[in-house]
């Protein structure tokens, strides 16, 4: 979907559109565009969220699969725990 400029929107009316409308559909497809460009950045800004989600739940599953085999080694020594 193309976005339509402000510019296109004056040349292709220039002459065949009373001002006061010119001047709200300008004014329209200006916020448009903003906010066409704003939902590209808060959609990047998700992706890297998901990224990081990720990556966290990676980390998680990672230390639990370690702290569970620390706990078995603990289980497997027949040695007293050394204490201090």
């Amino acid at each position: 979907m193309t976005v339509m400029r402000a510019r296109d929107i004056r040349e292709r009316c220039k002459g065949r559109v009373d001002p006061t409308v010119m001047y709200c559909l300008e004014a329209l497809a200006e916020q448009h565009g903003v906010l066409a460009q704003k939902i590209v950045e808060l959609s990047l800004m998700l992706d890297q969220n998901i990224n990081l989600i990720s990556q966290m739940i990676d980390v998680s599953s990672n230390l639990q699969t370690t702290v569970e085999r620390m706990k078995h080694m603990d289980h497997d020594d027949d040695e007293p725990p050394v204490t201090q």
